[in-house]
Protein backbone atom coordinates (compact mmCIF):
# COMPACT_ATOMS: atom_id res chain seq x y z
CA UNK A 1 0.00 0.00 0.00
CA UNK A 2 1.37 3.89 -0.67
CA UNK A 3 2.32 5.82 2.01
CA UNK A 4 -0.32 8.26 1.87
CA UNK A 5 0.67 10.29 4.96
CA UNK A 6 4.36 10.80 3.36
CA UNK A 7 2.93 11.60 -0.17
CA UNK A 8 0.57 14.35 2.12
CA UNK A 9 3.53 15.54 3.84
CA UNK A 10 5.18 16.10 0.29
CA UNK A 11 2.82 17.89 -1.35
CA UNK A 12 1.81 20.44 1.39
CA UNK A 13 5.72 21.28 2.57
CA UNK A 14 6.23 23.09 -0.87
CA UNK A 15 2.72 24.73 -1.11
CA UNK A 16 2.67 26.12 2.35
CA UNK A 17 5.76 27.22 1.92
CA UNK A 18 5.62 29.14 -0.85
CA UNK A 19 1.83 30.57 0.50
CA UNK A 20 3.67 31.50 3.12
CA UNK A 21 6.69 33.24 1.49
CA UNK A 22 4.41 34.54 -1.10
CA UNK A 23 2.22 36.26 1.71
CA UNK A 24 5.32 38.11 3.31
CA UNK A 25 6.47 39.41 -0.19
CA UNK A 26 3.02 40.40 -1.36
CA UNK A 27 0.66 40.18 1.49
CA UNK A 28 -1.67 37.82 -1.47
CA UNK A 29 -1.07 34.03 -1.98
CA UNK A 30 -2.87 33.58 -5.89
CA UNK A 31 -5.96 31.28 -5.53
CA UNK A 32 -3.84 28.93 -8.42
CA UNK A 33 -2.28 27.42 -5.01
CA UNK A 34 -5.14 26.46 -3.34
CA UNK A 35 -6.28 24.62 -6.36
CA UNK A 36 -3.30 22.73 -7.04
CA UNK A 37 -3.71 21.54 -2.89
CA UNK A 38 -7.38 20.56 -3.33
CA UNK A 39 -6.69 19.06 -6.76
CA UNK A 40 -3.98 16.83 -5.18
CA UNK A 41 -6.31 16.33 -2.33
CA UNK A 42 -9.26 15.10 -3.43
CA UNK A 43 -8.21 11.98 -4.94
CA UNK A 44 -5.86 11.40 -1.62
CA UNK A 45 -8.93 12.02 0.55
CA UNK A 46 -10.98 9.40 -1.62
CA UNK A 47 -8.38 6.90 -2.10
CA UNK A 48 -7.98 7.22 2.12
CA UNK A 49 -11.76 6.99 3.20
CA UNK A 50 -12.76 4.75 0.51
CA UNK A 51 -9.86 2.31 1.15
CA UNK A 52 -10.25 2.15 5.03
CA UNK A 53 -13.79 2.93 5.39
CA UNK A 54 -14.20 5.77 7.17
CA UNK A 55 -14.99 8.06 3.71
CA UNK A 56 -17.94 10.04 5.86
CA UNK A 57 -15.77 10.87 8.80
CA UNK A 58 -13.14 12.73 6.42
CA UNK A 59 -16.12 14.70 4.70
CA UNK A 60 -17.52 15.48 7.93
CA UNK A 61 -14.08 16.50 9.04
CA UNK A 62 -13.10 18.82 5.90
CA UNK A 63 -17.25 20.48 6.04
CA UNK A 64 -16.54 21.54 10.02
CA UNK A 65 -13.19 22.77 9.19
CA UNK A 66 -14.21 24.47 6.12
CA UNK A 67 -17.55 25.89 7.63
CA UNK A 68 -15.17 27.35 10.67
CA UNK A 69 -12.39 28.65 8.10
CA UNK A 70 -15.48 30.40 6.69
CA UNK A 71 -17.01 31.91 9.64
CA UNK A 72 -13.60 33.14 10.97
CA UNK A 73 -13.04 34.96 7.32
CA UNK A 74 -16.34 36.39 7.16
CA UNK A 75 -15.96 37.14 10.73
CA UNK A 76 -12.67 38.80 10.21
CA UNK A 77 -10.35 36.83 12.21
CA UNK A 78 -8.14 36.72 9.03
CA UNK A 79 -8.29 37.26 5.42
CA UNK A 80 -9.69 35.01 2.55
CA UNK A 81 -6.51 33.74 1.31
CA UNK A 82 -5.75 32.06 5.13
CA UNK A 83 -9.68 30.82 4.74
CA UNK A 84 -9.02 28.63 1.65
CA UNK A 85 -5.23 27.55 2.90
CA UNK A 86 -7.04 26.34 5.57
CA UNK A 87 -9.85 25.01 3.74
CA UNK A 88 -7.57 23.06 1.27
CA UNK A 89 -5.24 22.04 4.02
CA UNK A 90 -8.56 20.14 5.41
CA UNK A 91 -8.76 18.44 2.02
CA UNK A 92 -4.99 17.56 1.63
CA UNK A 93 -4.30 16.89 5.56
CA UNK A 94 -7.76 15.93 7.34
CA UNK A 95 -6.27 14.13 10.29
CA UNK A 96 -3.37 16.10 10.65
CA UNK A 97 -5.67 19.57 10.24
CA UNK A 98 -7.08 20.40 13.48
CA UNK A 99 -3.69 20.00 15.21
CA UNK A 100 -1.94 22.33 12.49
CA UNK A 101 -4.71 25.36 12.62
CA UNK A 102 -4.35 24.89 16.30
CA UNK A 103 -0.36 25.16 16.01
CA UNK A 104 -0.67 28.37 13.42
CA UNK A 105 -3.08 30.29 16.16
CA UNK A 106 -1.06 29.88 18.72
CA UNK A 107 2.62 31.21 16.77
CA UNK A 108 0.22 33.68 15.20
CA UNK A 109 -1.18 34.90 18.56
CA UNK A 110 2.83 34.57 19.98
CA UNK A 111 4.16 36.25 16.86
CA UNK A 112 1.32 39.24 17.24
CA UNK A 113 1.99 40.06 20.80
CA UNK A 114 5.82 40.03 20.24
CA UNK A 115 5.34 42.55 17.38
CA UNK A 116 2.71 44.45 19.68
CA UNK A 117 5.37 44.99 22.28
CA UNK A 118 8.25 45.38 20.25
CA UNK A 119 6.63 48.62 18.08
CA UNK A 120 4.17 49.82 20.91
CA UNK A 121 0.73 49.86 18.48
CA UNK A 122 -1.54 47.22 17.60
CA UNK A 123 -0.98 45.84 14.16
CA UNK A 124 -4.41 44.95 12.24
CA UNK A 125 -3.17 42.31 9.56
CA UNK A 126 -0.66 40.41 9.86
CA UNK A 127 0.05 37.29 7.45
CA UNK A 128 -1.21 34.10 9.04
CA UNK A 129 0.22 31.49 5.92
CA UNK A 130 3.88 31.72 7.75
CA UNK A 131 1.56 30.49 10.62
CA UNK A 132 -0.13 28.11 8.85
CA UNK A 133 2.98 26.70 7.66
CA UNK A 134 4.75 26.66 11.26
CA UNK A 135 1.83 25.03 12.24
CA UNK A 136 2.01 22.43 9.99
CA UNK A 137 5.49 22.03 10.50
CA UNK A 138 5.43 21.73 14.37
CA UNK A 139 2.45 19.13 13.90
CA UNK A 140 4.25 16.84 11.01
CA UNK A 141 7.30 17.05 13.53
CA UNK A 142 6.58 16.75 16.56
CA UNK A 143 3.27 14.45 16.03
CA UNK A 144 0.97 16.72 18.32
CA UNK A 145 -0.12 20.06 18.92
CA UNK A 146 2.33 22.65 21.03
CA UNK A 147 0.25 23.02 24.10
CA UNK A 148 0.57 19.12 24.77
CA UNK A 149 3.73 18.60 23.42
CA UNK A 150 5.28 22.05 25.91
CA UNK A 151 3.00 20.58 28.62
CA UNK A 152 4.35 16.94 28.78
CA UNK A 153 7.97 17.66 28.14
CA UNK A 154 7.79 20.51 31.14
CA UNK A 155 6.15 17.90 33.13
CA UNK A 156 8.76 15.47 32.60
CA UNK A 157 11.88 17.81 33.33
Amino acid sequence: MIDLPIIRILIVTPILAYAAYSDLKTRMVPPRTWLVMVGAGTPLLLIDGLYNGHILLLLFIVAMVSSLAYLGYRIGIYKGADAKGIMALSILCPSMVIGTVFNAFILFSIAFIFLCIITKRVHKHLPFMPALFGGFAFRWILGTNLVWFTIHHLGSL
